[in-house]
């Protein structure tokens, strides 16, 4: 059916759309209901979604890889576009609605895939799905100078922060962010060591709002 006029219906459908195109379709053509498993297997893979599955602990399911490249080795570890191992992937938790259930991989059935493959062209018709970023990898360098301020009216400290990081969204994306902290000077009559941790804290920690936002505005503007 590769390259019959029912595939090049089927490769024309938007994503919501496929579950009624294929009924439609499989009326006048009953190869459609006999190959619809493997007609869904070619539409999503085509999309960038792989229907793949994997045992999590006792409760093995069905899942969905939403990556164009994205390839997944029989020992659950991701291979990059250039076919070397990136990282093992680990299974965490997902919505029911995308979860098959009580099968194995060598028992998944088309009816369970049919199941699944609804569900997901569902979220896709309501214009909403689930992302995620997987950290490969990163690093953390933070300087910080403490000096009696002028006059020796308190200790002022500076520094500045750089984070690294290395993570895969539907590329292989390395980025660095990096902060300088103001000059804070530390209020007399407190003890110098628990000022200056506690700037150093307070300068982190929007440094990390930061370093989120930056990823959750890069992932909402890649999954539009």
């Amino acid at each position: 059916m590769a390259d019959s006029v029912e595939a090049r219906v089927i490769a024309a459908s938007p994503p919501g759309c496929l579950p009624q195109v294929l009924g439609d379709l499989s009326v006048i053509s009953p190869a459609v209901a006999t190959n619809s498993n493997a007609a869904i297997q070619q539409y999503c893979e085509s999309i960038g979604m792989v229907l793949t599955s994997s045992t999590d602990r006792d409760e093995p399911m069905t899942k969905v890889l939403m990556c164009r490249q994205a390839r997944v080795d029989g020992a659950d570890e991701y291979v990059d576009v250039t076919g070397r191992k990136q990282c093992t992937i680990t299974w965490g938790a997902v919505p029911s609605i995308l979860s098959v259930k009580d099968r194995t991989n060598d028992e998944t059935s088309d009816s369970d895939m049919r199941t699944l493959a609804d569900a997901v062209f569902e979220a896709f018709e309501g214009h909403g799905m689930t992302s995620g970023v997987w950290i490969k990898s990163g690093s953390w360098l933070a300087e910080y100078l403490v000096r009696a301020s002028s006059g020796g009216s308190g200790w002022t400290v500076t520094g500045s922060l750089k984070i690294r990081t290395h993570f895969w969204e539907d590329s292989n994306v390395q980025s660095t962010f990096t902060r300088r902290m103001p000059e804070s000077v530390t209020t007399d009559g407190k003890p110098v060591a628990r000022e200056v941790v506690r700037v150093v804290h307070d300068f982190e920690n929007k440094c990390h709002a930061s370093m989120d936002g930056l990823v959750d505005t890069s992932c909402r503007a890649a999954c539009k």
